[in-house]
C-alpha cells in the first residue's frame, strides 16, 4: 500500500460526494444482499445462503451494482440520488478488473442520456480543478479537460474503422459476413448470435482504435445490448445508451431508462436464455422492482462510473491494484 496515491483515492473520494452534493442530489445507501444481482448474462455473481430459524435457506447475490435498488428509490418519489456503493463480480483478476471495486451511480427523474452526458463533464472538470488531478493518464489534450471531450456513436465507430454500416446488419448473418470480409476474426460458431459477434469486433477492433484519445463519449449502442435503455424513437434497433472511454478504458456507462414493464420482462427472459445457452444459471426475477416498473417508476435516466478505473487515470496508476487499499491478489 503507498501512503499518498491511497490518501489521494479518499480525496477524490470526497470531491465525488463533494460535487453531487453541491448538484442537489441526495445521498443514498442501498443492501448488499439482493434477490437477484440484475439483467446481465455475461457476468458471474458471488452468491450466499441465508439461514432463518425453522425456513429453508434462501439464495441471496452480491450486487453488481445498486441499480434495481436505486430504482425502486426513484419510483417511491426521490428525484436525483447517488450512491458509492461497493459492487461484486465473480471475475478473473486483471489490470482492471478486481472481484470487489467502488461504484458511483447516479438518476435523475425528467432526464434522458444527454443530461448525464454533462454531469459527467462536469464531474471530471470539478476533480480536475484541484491541482493534484489536473491530468488524465495517457489523455490528448489532458490539462483541458473543458475542450477536450469527443462525441461518436456507434454506428459511426464501425463505419469509420471497419466500413460496416450496422443500419444493414441488423440481423447475424449479414453482420457475420461483414466481419469476415472485413478481416476480423470471428469464431463460425457464432455465426448465429448478434450479440457475441458485436462484442467481439467491439473489443478486438474498434477498442485498439480508442488508445490516446480524448475523453471520447461512443452513444446510442444496439438495444440488444443495452439491457435496460430506452430504444431510440426513430429506430428501436438502437437505444439511448452512453458509455465513456479515455484510453481504451470504459469508465462511465449511462442511458435513459427504459420505462415499459412488458420489455423490462422480455429482456429479462432474453438474458436468462443467453445464460441458459452459455450454461450460466438463469437469475430469479425481482418481482418487487418489476412490480415498480409496471406501477410506479418515472422518466429518468440513470449513470454508472467505475470509480477506482477514474482514480487510476487521475494519479496517471496502469494498475487498478495500485489506488485500492485493499485489493486482493
Amino acid at each position: 500500500m503507498q501512503y499518498e496515491l491511497i490518501e489521494k483515492r479518499f480525496i477524490i473520494i470526497k470531491l465525488i460526494r463533494d460535487f453531487f452534493h453541491s448538484e442537489g442530489f441526495t445521498e443514498v445507501d442501498t443492501p448488499l444482499l439482493c434477490t437477484s444481482p440484475g439483467i446481465e448474462p455475461y457476468l458471474e455473481p458471488f452468491t450466499t445462503r441465508c439461514r432463518f430459524p425453522g425456513k429453508k435457506q434462501k439464495m441471496y447475490y452480491l450486487p453488481y451494482s445498486p441499480e434495481f435498488f436505486m430504482k425502486r428509490l426513484l419510483a417511491n418519489g426521490f428525484n436525483t440520488i447517488f450512491q458509492i456503493a461497493h459492487c461484486f463480480r465473480n471475475e478473473e483478476l486483471s489490470q482492471f478488473h478486481q472481484p470487489e471495486f467502488l461504484m458511483l451511480e447516479w438518476y435523475r427523474k425528467n432526464a434522458t442520456y444527454l443530461n448525464l452526458m454533462e454531469d459527467v463533464k462536469k464531474l471530471f472538470t470539478y476533480i480536475s480543478s484541484f491541482s493534484h488531478f489536473n491530468k488524465l493518464q495517457n489523455s490528448k489534450e489532458h490539462n483541458n479537460l473543458t475542450l477536450s471531450w469527443e462525441y461518436i456513436s456507434v454506428k459511426e465507430l464501425f463505419l469509420r474503422y471497419l466500413n460496416i454500416n450496422l443500419d444493414h446488419c441488423k440481423e447475424s448473418l449479414p453482420f457475420y459476413t461483414q466481419l469476415i470480409k472485413a478481416g476480423i476474426p470471428v469464431d463460425p460458431h457464432f455465426q448465429n448470435d448478434w450479440n457475441t459477434l458485436f462484442f467481439s469486433a467491439f473489443l478486438n477492433a474498434i477498442e485498439p482504435h480508442l488508445k490516446g484519445t480524448a475523453p471520447l463519449f461512443i452513444t446510442d449502442y444496439p438495444a440488444s445490448v443495452s439491457a435496460l435503455a430506452k430504444t431510440k424513437s426513430d429506430d428501436v434497433f438502437y437505444a439511448e445508451r452512453f458509455e465513456l472511454y479515455i484510453n481504451t478504458i470504459e469508465i462511465v456507462n449511462g442511458c435513459t431508462e427504459l420505462t415499459d414493464y412488458q420489455e423490462h420482462l422480455q429482456r429479462y427472459q432474453q438474458c436468462n436464455a443467453e445464460r441458459t445457452g452459455s450454461r450460466k444459471k438463469p437469475y430469479p426475477l425481482d418481482k418487487v422492482f418489476l412490480y415498480a416498473i409496471k406501477n410506479d417508476f418515472p422518466a429518468s435516466a440513470g449513470a454508472a462510473l467505475g470509480i477506482d478505473r477514474l482514480i487510476m487515470l487521475f494519479l496517471d496508476q496502469n494498475n487498478i491494484s495500485n489506488i485500492m487499499p485493499f485489493p486482493v491478489y
